[in-house]
């Protein structure tokens, strides 16, 4: 019997703590007067994701440059497939691709490729200097300069020279270029660039190191393979561009 009653009384006792808290909050809310923030506008650029489900054209990407960039501000747009030396000295940007991402270029990229932005005339003041020695009689110096000529035209001028050897016997590699580049306003909606490069590489070609059995050869580390002498390559390129914008509106250019 007294295990009942202990039952019925703790029962009751636990209603009790029970509608005592529930009351609780609508005291607190009684007594508390409500707290008024300051309101926040919020203003943003976005993807235009209807652009991209609807549509061949997309003017702006975050996909393999990782970034929210306008498409017309990361690629020449001329697909270069000259088998020829090249040199970073007049590079803005180096972007290198693989795999999926490749494709955004084309079928021709499933394999790989590299996208290189060329330095061009802007607005901006450009001074900028680099020189270089080194191991193996290695020198190179290059430079860039650029600068506006008013509120219509704005020049730029990047250059390098490099003269150096290897640890390789009788290799060296010798080379020099220039790359003037010149853009026009006209008006608001029209910009014009022109651009002309001027490179010159002279080395000896190095293939390497010959295999036995399956295997690089064990050999001396600066070995050279053949008569260096009869081993010479060079590239001498003329280059010249122009690249022409019209803006019709905001959403439309050509």
């Amino acid at each position: 019997m007294r295990s009942s009653i202990f039952a019925r009384t703790s029962f009751s006792a636990l209603s009790t703590m029970l509608m005592a808290a529930a009351a609780m909050p609508a005291a607190a809310q009684t007594q508390d007067k409500p707290t008024e923030l300051g309101g926040v506008t919020v203003t943003d650029t976005a993807i235009n994701t209807p652009e991209a489900e609807t549509s061949y054209k997309v003017s702006r990407s975050i996909g393999a440059m990782r970034t929210d960039t306008p498409l017309i501000a990361v690629v020449d747009g001329i697909r270069d497939d000259v088998q020829t030396y090249r040199d970073l000295y007049n590079i803005e940007q180096l972007e290198v691709y693989k795999g999926p991402n490749a494709m955004i270029f084309g079928r021709g990229g499933v394999g790989g490729l590299v996208n290189r932005v060329t330095k061009v005339a802007d607005w901006n003041p450009h001074r900028a200097f680099r020189l270089e020695g080194g191991s193996f009689e290695h020198k190179r110096a290059q430079f860039d300069l650029g600068a506006p000529l008013g509120e219509s035209v704005a020049v730029r001028l990047t250059g390098v020279y490099q003269d150096s050897d290897s640890y390789r016997d009788g290799v060296n590699y010798n080379r020099w270029g220039f790359n003037p580049t010149v853009t026009f306003k006209l008006g608001e909606a029209t910009t014009i660039t022109a651009g002309y490069e001027h490179f010159e590489d002279d080395r000896v070609a190095d293939r390497g190191v010959s295999s036995y059995l399956g295997r690089p050869l064990e050999t001396r580390r600066g070995a050279f393979f053949g008569d260096p002498d009869n081993s010479p390559t060079w590239t001498d390129t003329d280059a010249a561009n122009l690249y022409i914008e019209h803006r019709f509106s905001d959403t439309v250019s050509l």
